[in-house]
């Protein structure tokens, strides 16, 4: 993990991404920035943006690509990783093989039978 932005920093990411009057390049930064936060707030944010339907679509995206790379980084919270659907799913899990990370199959619940079939020959699967 790279050096972490300091707390300032986060907060005002954090304030950026959840205004949705900023414009599109403040949010889409802001969103990129968060994976260089630590906590559960950057995390709560990113996910409140990737599961918000009425969010555009390239902020969805972003906020997923972020919040993967945060779980990768610290730790899969699966009770929310199996309410994200796919596609945004995709981008979640996109850097979990570069992580060498394994998802833990039990966790996954009633979502498993996804993860198998979409997921079958990803390495986080083995």
């Amino acid at each position: 993990m790279t050096k972490g932005l300091s707390t300032e920093d986060c907060e005002n990411c954090i304030s950026y991404l959840l205004d949705r009057s900023e414009d599109a390049n403040t949010r889409v930064a802001a969103a990129e920035s968060l994976m260089y936060c630590i906590g559960q707030a950057p995390k709560d944010a990113l996910f409140k943006v990737l599961m918000d339907d009425s969010e555009p679509d390239y902020m969805r995206e972003e906020a997923a690509g972020s919040l993967g790379t945060l779980w990768a980084e610290s730790e899969i919270e699966y009770e929310r990783l199996i309410k994200i659907p796919p596609p945004l799913l995709d981008e979640v899990l996109c850097d979990f093989d570069l992580y060498n990370l394994k998802l833990n199959k039990l966790k996954l619940g009633k979502s498993l039978r996804l993860f198998m079939q979409r997921y079958v020959d990803r390495k986080f699967m083995a």
